[in-house]
């Protein structure tokens, strides 16, 4: 990372410790989500079974109505909670690699997931799925993969160097989730049919793959909320 950013970070971390930011970064993104799915259902009821969580991103609903703004709340929101997530990481990553580390492949694999994640956000944030749902959906799989990819190998590399259990088994429950999400596709892939456009369609067969997405999206705000409260426990760094 370059070093005058690390410096700014440095800084940063002696007046707000970093674990704060993980938990930040889940409230603003509980909130974003919140005030979305309120707008949205000003305009047009929807559940967990019925849509996506892109559905809140669209110019427009599924029956073509203004969303009452939920996509510029959806654009904003996601960005925002992408900056503030940027020092948790890089605080976290500070604090993995001033242990004894062992297997230092797992940390840097998170760090290389959160790139794609962040890749993800920003490109979902940007195409919203109703003006081009093929793209959208190829950005949201980055965002999918990378989430999932940050919770599992900062678990592994907490695992390999004494973490609490407790905390290493809540990373990998977490991680969980979305494999459960992805395995949802496997009947429909296994048929032949197109995933990406499974993604976008509102047919209700997909009712179960969208209720994990769902689920996903809290598990991944779980795991910045819970890993922030973690740190700020064990005062992992004295910056």
């Amino acid at each position: 990372m370059d070093k005058k950013f690390s410096t700014k970070l440095d800084f940063l971390y002696k007046r707000v410790e970093g674990g704060y930011f993980g938990i930040l970064t889940a409230i603003i993104g509980g909130i974003t989500i919140l005030t979305c799915s309120i707008l949205y259902y000003l305009a047009e009821p929807f559940d967990f079974f019925s849509n996506w969580i892109s559905d809140l991103g669209g110019v427009v609903t599924n029956s073509g109505r203004s969303p009452n703004g939920s996509n510029i709340v959806f654009s904003v929101g996601l960005i925002l909670l992408s900056i503030i997530s940027v020092p948790f990481i890089y605080y976290l990553l500070k604090y993995l690699l001033a242990r004894k580390q062992r297997l230092k492949m797992f940390v840097y694999l998170a760090v290389i997931s959160c790139l794609i994640t962040y890749v993800g956000v920003i490109g979902v944030s940007i195409i919203d799925i109703k003006t081009d749902p093929i793209v959208h959906t190829y950005f949201a799989t980055l965002f999918f993969l990378g989430g999932m990819a940050i919770m599992l190998f900062f678990s592994l590399a907490m695992a390999f160097n004494n973490i609490p259990r407790k905390q290493v088994l809540f990373g990998f429950i977490c991680a969980s989730i979305p494999l459960i999400f992805i395995s949802t596709f496997a009947p429909y892939a296994m048929q032949g049919e197109n995933v990406f456009l499974l993604v976008v369609s509102t047919d209700p067969k997909m009712g179960i793959t969208r209720f994990w997405e769902w689920m996903y999206l809290f598990a991944l705000l779980a795991w910045f909320f819970e890993t922030g409260l973690f740190l700020l426990k064990n005062k992992v760094i004295n910056a």
